[in-house]
């Protein structure tokens, strides 16, 4: 006769090996799973191997639902890397970060955002502006707090404002202390020409930068010390209104270059001498009609007003 080791306990019968859904105890009894398991290793809810339809093993038990910070991959729920809130696909495929955690791509997981940054819509870590020291958003008015301790916060409206400089210097951010401007700036963001916000009185701007008069062309300094373009040598380089290359009245450019009454001034370029004309005005039609309408009619375009 065959061996048959084991005893199937619900029907007293010996077999060969335990049915499916059931388990082998220590003395080689068949015991039914929980009715929740396809397959267990012991006697209750917390025994499970598998998992009936519809239900997903995690931890021994067969739930309807994975829990909070788990994935589902097959009929399996498995727990999300500590870093995630939740994830999808993989333990480490971050969905949400726990609080004030945000992601850093490349990578697909959480980090804790340094102090000096804030976790944008998508879950991104991204930097403060440079003058907050914490902050909810990327502007200079997203401040919460200030980045040094001599800096003043202003809650109103939620701003940070470095040290107090003199006129002609600006804050430096990285050295954290007052630099003087180029010599060339009144007043100035930062240490080149470039950065100038206003020139000083014997500088001009020219591309942006400002320049000192005796270098710049078109320029000369006058008798009360300031940088001014020169009238009359034919060049408008914009702070006059003409210049025809001389300083006579009577010609359309008077001799302090502004346009006279009667005339218009124009050049191709700045560098070429206004020619100016004078302004001729257009000629003008009037016809009535029968039925007493009236006809205006002009040489050239007109402007008009409501009093006519």
């Amino acid at each position: 006769t065959s061996f048959t080791p084991y005893l199937l306990v619900d029907s007293h019968q010996c077999v060969h090996k335990c049915p499916k859904g059931y388990y082998i105890n220590q003395h080689s009894e068949c015991h039914a799973c929980h009715s929740s398991c396809t397959s267990c290793f012991a006697h209750g809810s917390n025994a499970c191997l598998s998992c009936l339809a519809n239900l997903y093993l995690y931890d021994g038990h067969c739930i309807e639902t994975c829990p909070r910070r788990t994935f589902q991959l097959s009929q399996t729920c498995l727990d999300c890397h500590p870093m995630c809130e939740s994830c999808a696909n993989s333990a480490t495929n971050c969905t949400s970060c726990p609080p004030g955690h945000g992601k850093h791509p490349p990578s697909s997981g959480c980090i804790k955002c340094p102090t000096n940054s804030y976790i944008d819509p998508s879950g991104l870590c991204q930097n403060c502006h440079q003058t907050c020291g914490r902050c909810t958003g990327p502007e200079a008015t997203h401040c919460t707090s200030c980045p040094f301790a001599s800096w003043q916060y202003d809650s109103d409206n939620h701003r940070c404002r470095p040290p107090t400089c003199r006129p002609d210097q600006f804050f430096d951010f990285v050295h954290q202390e007052c630099r003087y401007c180029d010599l060339g700036c009144e007043s100035c963001v930062g240490a080149t020409q470039s950065d100038c916000l206003d020139c000083n009185a014997q500088y001009v701007t020219v591309g942006g930068r400002c320049v000192h008069c005796d270098i710049a062309d078109g320029f000369k300094i006058d008798h009360g010390g300031v940088c001014r373009e020169i009238c009359g040598d034919g060049k408008n380089l914009g702070y006059y209104e003409c210049d025809d290359g001389n300083i006579l009245d009577g010609d359309g450019c008077s001799g302090q270059c502004h346009v006279e009454e009667g005339f218009t001034c124009s050049s191709p370029l700045f560098s070429i001498p206004d020619v100016c004309q004078e302004s001729v005005p257009p000629k003008g039609r009037l016809e009535v009609f029968d039925d007493n309408d009236l006809s205006l009619m002009f040489t050239e375009p007109v402007e008009y007003g409501v009093d006519l």
